[in-house]
């Protein structure tokens, strides 16, 4: 169950996506007092030249370069904006963000963007050019009929294209979607930067998303939900998610082939029936290198090859009870469960518990994902991951 978001592929092998919106505006903060007021200011990072078409982003120019193309278009008033043909200004924020203003907005309905948006906007470009990728800013496409769309970040690879969307003000869920379908009309697929992710957001392989917030220290960050553990998250700058992303290192769930480790872990006790110490298994654990996805033996139930090929690992002078099926008189049934490694009887869940923060690691196995380990851990991680070069063999 692979779901690969950024491989370089034909255009039958693409996963799609889509929205519709313009690009922009830019919102400022400004202070009032102790009040930070939010004040729109036009801040588009694009602008084309007059009667030849050619793009121009604000960031791919030097300090040098841009002084001069603003003598150049004082001069010549040849730049235009690209969303409605009016003439261009060159200006720069207050923190430092070099960028295409209206002269006069008149008509124009550009929406509004925040600076946090054109600074993402930006490092997705960098990141999609630094992976092989032709990356603009503020793409328009679509039709009438499938739905028109003006994309943040546009990249293209041969017949690949993908879209980067940053969503820094609330977007619903049906909106996301319904943005998401225009891409996928257009054979583009998506991925979305957002802010604010409602509760009834849920993660599919259609729909790549992951939250932003932006960190004094760290600068923008990007927030995963692998969904292996309730409270399970992957934290890493912006960049280094976009690199991973554009590198095929981004995946819906576990890809097929990706390397990883099993290891298992034993823990000791005294068994309620003979009195014995005994060891038994407290966790089967698979690290993909995201993390470490623990799995209780009776969760391993009809998994049998797996189970085995790792209890044969384990240390025979541990005298680690067998690992088989025993009915429970307390559950009611019989489950696949540890044993006393003395007398046989079942060391059940409750026991387990007991052994857990004093167990160890004692045996430890080099895996490559196939359709046994697939059908075990994709019922644990069913969010979108990413994946390090040496887990996914690239």
């Amino acid at each position: 169950m692979l779901c690969l978001i950024f491989p370089a592929c034909s255009t039958s092998e693409k996963t799609s996506d889509g929205w519709c919106a313009r690009p922009q505006q830019a919102e400022v903060e400004c202070e009032f007092g102790q009040n930070r007021i939010p004040v729109r200011t036009d801040m588009p990072l694009s602008c084309k030249i007059k009667g030849e078409g050619q793009k121009l982003l604000a960031f791919d120019l030097t300090t040098d370069q841009w002084e001069q193309l603003r003598v150049d278009n004082r001069r010549k008033k040849h730049l235009r904006m690209p969303c409605c043909d009016a003439k261009v200004v060159l200006k720069k924020s207050n923190r430092g963000t070099r960028f295409f203003a209206h002269k006069r907005v008149g008509d124009c309905d550009a929406s509004g963007e925040t600076e946090h948006h054109l600074r993402l906007k930006q490092i997705a470009v960098e990141a999609a050019r630094s992976a092989g990728w032709e990356a603009e800013t503020e793409v328009p496409g679509g039709t009438p009929s499938s739905g028109e769309w003006v994309a943040d970040v546009l990249a293209t690879k041969g017949h690949a294209k993908v879209a980067i969307e940053i969503q820094w003000s609330g977007q619903t869920y049906e909106k996301t979607l319904q943005r998401q379908q225009r891409y996928k009309a257009d054979g583009v697929r998506c991925l979305w930067l957002m802010r604010r992710i409602g509760e009834d957001f849920t993660p599919t392989r259609e729909l790549p998303i992951a939250q932003v917030s932006e960190d004094q220290d760290a600068g923008y960050l990007a927030h995963l939900t692998p969904g292996y553990e309730h409270d399970s998250e992957q934290v890493l700058p912006v960049r280094e998610f976009l690199d991973a992303a554009f590198s095929r290192r981004f995946h819906f769930s576990v890809p097929r082939r990706c390397l990883g480790t099993a290891s298992v872990r034993v823990g000791n006790l005294e068994c309620w029936r003979c009195k014995k110490e005994t060891n038994i298994i407290s966790f089967i654990t698979v690290d993909l290198g995201f993390g470490p996805i623990r799995f209780t033996v009776p969760y391993l139930d009809g998994c049998d090859s797996l189970v085995s090929g790792l209890v044969r690992l384990i240390p025979r002078d541990l005298r680690v009870g067998a690992i088989k099926h025993r009915h429970s008189k307390t559950q009611g049934y019989a489950y696949l469960s540890n044993g006393c490694g003395h007398c046989g009887a079942l060391i059940g869940q409750f026991f387990e518990y007991q052994v857990r923060g004093d167990d160890k690691e004692v045996a430890r196995l080099d895996i490559r994902i196939d359709d046994d380990w697939l059908d075990l851990l994709c019922g644990q991680v069913h969010g979108w991951t990413v994946y390090t070069f040496e887990n996914t063999g690239l």
